[in-house]
């Protein structure tokens, strides 16, 4: 693991959805050299984004979204992140499968 993380992405599950949206939450915004927080739902195209700047204010992304991941100089649409989820519905925001872990960009 990194000593220094400027990132940390977390893919949310129903077994520990509750642990990473409040306790790790609360401990990774401790760490000095972190400057965004990324948790990705499994079951719904949403993403949340949490930064340093903005005091760890809530930032949502949804389907029709792009991410701008300010750490590493990244731009990507939310769609692309799940594309590679089948039956994805993004009308209604649902997912059924996760195809690969972890996601490959290209």
């Amino acid at each position: 693991m990194r000593a220094t993380p400027i990132l940390i992405i977390e893919v949310l599950s129903g077994s520990t959805k509750r642990i990473d949206l409040k306790e790790k939450f609360d401990n990774y915004i401790q760490i000095p050299s972190l400057l965004e927080y990324v948790m990705v739902s499994q079951e719904t195209p949403y993403l949340r984004v949490y930064r340093r700047r903005t005091n760890w204010q809530l930032e949502s992304y949804y389907a029709d979204n792009t991410l701008i991941l300010e750490s590493v100089d990244l731009e990507i649409a939310v769609r692309h992140i799940y594309r590679r989820v089948r039956h994805v519905n993004f009308n209604t925001h649902t997912v059924s499968l996760i195809t690969s872990y972890p996601p490959r960009f290209p």
